[in-house]
C-alpha cells in the first residue's frame, strides 16, 4: 500500500545525508529542508499540469503513464545532481590540497609555528579565477573553531569529517602525528607528502581533461551529420530531379 508520508521521510533523509557532505550540521539541515521544499513545489506543479493536460487530451491513458514515468524520474534526478555537486566538491579539494601542501611547507621550513602556517594557508587571495578555494575555506572554518576554544585535535577531527576526502584523512594524520614535535620532521612529512598529493593531482586532471574529450565527441559527432546533411540534400535531390527527367 502506498505510503506517502513513508516516502517523504525517505526522500528526506536521503536529502540530507547528501547535503551533510556538502555543509556543515547545522547549514545541512537548512539547505536540505530548502531543497526538499523547492523539489516538491516543482513536483506539484508538474503533476497538477500533467493531469490538466490528461483531462484536455481527453483522457488518453499513454500522457498519464508518461506524467507518472517524469514524475518518477524526478527524484532521482534530483539526487543525482546531488551527487554530481559532492562529486565536484571533492575533487575540487583534491585538486587544491597540493597547493596547501606546498605552502605549509614552506612556512614550516621558513619557522612558522602549525598553527600559524595553518592560519597564513587558509586565506584566499583575490584572484580572478571564479572557482572559490574550498579546502582553504574549510581550514580557515577549522582555525576559528580553535581561536573560539577548540583543540588542536578536535579542529583537525571537524576538518576530516567536513571534508570527508581520504587524501584529508591522511593529511590529517600527518599533522596530528607530528604537531606537537613540529621542527623538520613535520615539514619533512608533508614534503613527502605534497610529492604525492602533486602525482595524484596531475592523474586527477589527465582524467579531467579525458572526460572533458569524450564530453566533446557527441557534439561534434551531430555537427559532422548536420554537414553532411547540408551538402548532401543538393546532390541527392539534383540527382533525383535528374532521373525524373
Amino acid at each position: 500500500m502506498f505510503n506517502m508520508r513513508h516516502w517523504l521521510v525517505l526522500w528526506e533523509q536521503a536529502v540530507f545525508r547528501r547535503m551533510h557532505l556538502l555543509y556543515d550540521v547545522g547549514e545541512a539541515k537548512r539547505v536540505a529542508k530548502q531543497f526538499s521544499r523547492q523539489k516538491l513545489k516543482l513536483f506539484a506543479y508538474i503533476a497538477g499540469a500533467g493531469l490538466v493536460l490528461y483531462v484536455l487530451s481527453g483522457f488518453q491513458v499513454a500522457l498519464l503513464f508518461i506524467l507518472a514515468l517524469v514524475l518518477g524520474l524526478l527524484p532521482m534526478a534530483a539526487l543525482k545532481s546531488l551527487d554530481q555537486r559532492i562529486a565536484h566538491y571533492r575533487r575540487a579539494i583534491r585538486l587544491e590540497l597540493p597547493l596547501v601542501l606546498s605552502k605549509l611547507t614552506l612556512l614550516l621550513e621558513a619557522g612558522e609555528t602549525l598553527r600559524k602556517a595553518l592560519a597564513k594557508c587558509s586565506k584566499q587571495e583575490e584572484t580572478a579565477n571564479r572557482n572559490q578555494p574550498v579546502l582553504r575555506a574549510v581550514i580557515q572554518e577549522a582555525h576559528y573553531r580553535m581561536d573560539k576554544g577548540a583543540s588542536f585535535t578536535e579542529a583537525m577531527e571537524w576538518l576530516t569529517r567536513r571534508c570527508a576526502v581520504q587524501e584529508i584523512s591522511l593529511f590529517v594524520h600527518t599533522l596530528m602525528l607530528h604537531h606537537r614535535r613540529g621542527g623538520p620532521e613535520l615539514a619533512h612529512s608533508l614534503q613527502t607528502l605534497s610529492v604525492k598529493m602533486w602525482e595524484e593531482r596531475k592523474l586527477l586532471a589527465r582524467t579531467l581533461g579525458e572526460e572533458a574529450s569524450s564530453k566533446l565527441l557527441f557534439p561534434m559527432m551531430m555537427i559532422f551529420i548536420a554537414v553532411l546533411l547540408i551538402v548532401g540534400a543538393p546532390a541527392v535531390m539534383m540527382m533525383q530531379g535528374g532521373d525524373i527527367g
